[in-house]
């Protein structure tokens, strides 16, 4: 770094790697959330499968589990319980 700010070197590179995807990991992706009938919102998580993980679009309200939504996957078993939908137009967040 004092190499760069003195302008001996051009520039540093820094290798890195990284997974992504792993199914392993827990996942959840918000796809929308809805208020027309409740408050609701639709989640994209990995469910256990009889061949393996797959990614699956579920629907949760206030109180959801998402361990027993995915069909019990260990990765979800603690703490993944929806416990606020906010559905405010600009300040949309789920918790």
């Amino acid at each position: 770094m004092r190499a760069f700010g003195l302008r001996l070197v051009k520039q540093i590179v820094v290798a890195g790697a990284s997974a992504s995807g792993g199914a392993n990991d827990a996942y959840a992706k918000v796809e929308r959330i809805d208020f027309k009938n409740g408050i609701k919102a639709k989640l994209r998580i990995h469910v256990q499968t009889s061949s393996g993980p797959k990614e699956k679009g579920v629907t949760v309200n206030d109180g959801a589990d998402l361990f027993e939504l995915s069909e019990n996957r260990a990765c979800y078993q603690d703490g993944f319980i929806i416990t606020e939908i906010n559905a405010e137009p600009g300040n949309e967040f789920i918790r």
